[in-house]
């Protein structure tokens, strides 16, 4: 004879498995060191990125003006300016992501926990 509870416990197993399972056993099985470090390299990356993009819109965008009106010394200061602005905006997204991150790999850890105590 067939135990309901039990078929209806192995079906949200299974229905968890193949949802968010895959996911979850990934980010479980890393280091949350490990994880957090690689996704936070990654968040950089992107981020850095995207502001070379937008720094080289802008630039591209304002070009006969930039190239008319300024001197070397403006020059510098403009791009010591985007400097700064990438690194301040870099410092505060890691800072971001690694929070993320950490909760991220709390949340799927304890899935995967749950996910082993109901085996």
């Amino acid at each position: 004879m067939l135990n309901e509870e039990r078929i209806k416990h192995m079906t949200k197993l299974a229905f968890y498995e193949s949802k968010g399972g895959k996911e979850d056993l990934k980010v479980s099985f890393r280091y949350k060191k490990d994880y957090i470090g690689i996704n936070n390299f990654w968040a950089a990356l992107w981020m850095t990125i995207a502001y070379i993009a937008l720094v080289v819109l802008i630039v591209v965008t304002f070009m006969n003006d930039v190239l008319k009106g300024l001197s070397s010394r403006q020059l510098v200061a403009m791009i010591l300016s985007f400097l700064g602005i990438y690194l301040i905006l870099l410092i505060a997204y890691i800072r971001y992501a690694r929070v993320l991150y950490t909760r991220e790999h709390a949340r799927a850890y304890h899935r995967m926990k749950k996910f082993r105590e109901g085996l």
